[in-house]
């Protein structure tokens, strides 16, 4: 997690991303980042860290490409599950249904074969899995 994004996020696009994933929790003015960077052509998302209720960042989700929702604490791998991060999970998936909107909803954290189910069955349609994939922990 980058705390000053609106000062880096232009390195990312003239690197060649195409969707700028942007943390709620960072310190910079989202509204004025995200538009800065939909002018630019690029897409963007927001980011949630596990204990920021979804109901703070639905403002932003509208026009959103990704809602991430983080179910560990940014920082490092190998970190347990936060099982409340599910519940954002599913707030998000009830807004952007009721909205009729197109945004995706990622999951990252101690994703695993178990946690990816769930995260599924809550209305994740992205799942972002480090350690257990590069560890060998697939069956």
């Amino acid at each position: 997690m980058l705390e000053r994004p609106d000062k880096y996020w232009r390195k990312f696009s003239d690197a060649g991303a195409d969707i700028l994933l942007i943390h709620y929790e960072s310190l910079c003015n989202l509204s004025k980042t995200f538009t800065e960077i939909k002018s630019s052509g690029k897409k963007y998302g927001i980011v949630i860290n596990p204990d920021t209720p979804f109901e703070k960042v639905k403002g932003y989700v509208p026009d959103s490409e990704i809602v991430l929702i983080m179910s560990v604490f940014p920082g490092f791998s190998n970190q347990e599950f936060i099982e409340s991060s599910l519940n954002n999970v599913t707030q998000a998936k009830n807004f952007i249904r009721e909205n009729s909107l197109n945004t995706k909803i990622e999951i990252d954290g101690g994703i695993n074969d178990k946690t990816g189910k769930r995260a599924v069955e809550a209305g994740a349609d992205i799942l972002v899995s480090a350690s257990y994939i590069y560890k060998g922990n697939i069956g």
